[in-house]
């Protein structure tokens, strides 16, 4: 199978609890002597998609196509997944009674949000990296160091970095599952003329009250899907999007309307429309998306599957890209820091720091890397 034949393979696999007639079809796959079980995993880890894949499988009567040791391997994944899941919700019910008693209000988003929420049919589903809590610019530093009196710590990092951060380095604890992530925006600072954070504020949803967790509304919660895998991860720009995120974009459509986004700027309902192309073509017929035929949502469809199916094309548009974003991203900050203070601080010490430029090396030559 193509890199993309996979890609939507899995994406078929990933909604069969709704469409099980095409359980046969992927039985089917399967069987066949050339399919590729290691790319099957490969794919799958990348995309960090392993253990939805087995949930699926496993209600759809399928794991027993499997080799019996990738069943085992999955379901093993699946069951530590689960308890780390248990965990971590414990971690975050923990941390916000600590903010809640230290007078802060925090807002839980993406797989924590997901978790809290009960968003996904199987516990064990959603894989996360980290906590990401968000908290007001007032309470920001407070909330820092609240995690610091309880035993968190960070990697080092100059200060003058952080005016530039939308959320602290990440905070960890040993014994804790997963690190912290203390947001002071939902979203980077590039993409906060999309949002309007008083509106979005307003509609904040509160589980168990009248003190538990906090979380986004759910149109908002979708908003920052599309805002975080088509813009800040960068999906967009690079005709390239993570199972995982479009995944939790579909769950996210089938318990909220598209509409409760409110969506009003043109290049955000582009980039929205482009998300659901895909989304469409992966998920169909279990979902329907209101997608909108154009050109340009055209386009991006044609080099999103090039991508896939070309590694000459995927290597020349990620060489071509990755420049003009290192330039833009240099101009960015050049151009801020003739007029802000805080950019001006930054550039003067990273630029007067050798540890900084082979760091900033290192991260060129791992981004061109095959």
């Amino acid at each position: 199978m193509s890199p993309k034949e996979i890609y939507y393979f899995l994406g078929k696999c990933l909604v069969l609890d709704e469409i099980p007639d095409i359980r046969q079809k992927i039985l089917e796959r399967f069987s066949q002597t050339s399919f590729s079980w290691e790319q099957f995993v490969q794919v799958g880890s990348s995309h960090l998609v392993l253990p939805a894949l087995y949930v699926k499988l496993q209600n759809a009567g399928l794991l027993h196509s499997l080799p019996e040791e990738l069943a085992n391997y999955l379901g093993e994944l699946h069951t530590l997944n689960i308890e780390r899941n248990k965990n971590l919700l414990k971690q975050v019910r923990w941390l916000n009674q600590l903010l809640h008693q230290s007078g802060i209000q925090s807002v839980f988003l993406k797989g924590s949000g997901a978790l809290l929420q009960e968003l996904y049919p199987d516990p064990g589903e959603r894989i996360l990296s980290d906590i990401d809590c968000m908290v007001s610019e007032n309470d920001f530093e407070n909330t820092v160091q609240v995690l610091k009196m309880e035993g968190y710590t960070h990697p080092p990092f100059h200060p003058a970095s952080l005016p530039m951060m939308h959320h602290y380095p990440s905070l960890f604890k040993a014994g804790e599952p997963a690190q912290v992530e203390i947001h002071k925006f939902p979203v980077g600072r590039r993409q906060l003329r999309y949002l309007k954070l008083e509106d979005m504020n307003a509609r904040l949803l509160q589980l168990d009250k009248p003190d538990g967790p906090t979380i986004l509304s759910g149109g908002d919660q979708i908003l920052i899907n599309v805002i975080h895998s088509q813009l800040k991860d960068r999906g967009q720009y690079y005709a390239n999007i993570s199972l995982r995120n479009i995944y939790e974009f579909y769950r996210l459509t089938r318990k909220h309307e598209l509409s409760e986004t409110g969506i009003l700027h043109p290049r955000l309902k582009l980039v929205l429309n482009n998300y659901m192309a895909v989304a469409e073509k992966l998920f169909a017929p279990a979902s329907a998306f209101p997608v909108q035929r154009r050109v340009r949502t055209q386009f991006f469809t044609i080099r999103f599957e090039l991508n896939k199916s070309s590694r000459i094309y995927n290597r020349l548009s990620k060489l071509i890209r990755s420049l003009a974003d290192l330039f833009y991203t240099y101009f960015y900050i050049i151009s801020k820091a003739v007029i802000q203070k805080d950019y001006r601080r930054y550039l003067r010490i990273r630029l007067t720091n050798p540890a900084w430029y082979r760091h900033h090396l290192s991260v060129i030559v791992k981004r061109f890397d095959p």
